[in-house]
């Protein structure tokens, strides 16, 4: 289920109720302590709650359009970044994507 928000992106369920524990957890820490300032912190449970829904996202995709799950379409991405066939062996991939 999604609802269009002020800024007109679709937000899901599932995301309100993330941002529903959010702010959970910054009230529970703003009544132990509220000298402390959490935003720093909040920002990066933010930040890694988006990682995960993009993680996710491609994931599905990946599935769903070609068949093939995430890290295999990493392994052809790296693949086509190195160019032609017969062009890189193991040691030579290794050594590149480092």
């Amino acid at each position: 289920m999604t609802d269009v928000t002020e800024s007109g992106v679709e937000k899901r369920t599932s995301d309100r109720a993330t941002d529903g524990r959010i702010k959970d957890l910054l009230s529970t820490w703003d009544a132990v302590r509220p000298d402390l300032d959490l935003s720093e912190f909040l920002l990066g449970i933010v930040v890694n709650r988006m990682g995960w829904m993009l993680e996710v996202a491609f994931y599905r995709t990946c599935r769903s359009k070609f068949g093939i799950s995430g890290p295999d379409m990493r392994v052809l991405f790296a693949l086509r970044r190195i160019g032609g066939p017969m062009r890189c062996g193991p040691p030579t991939c290794s050594a590149r994507s480092s």
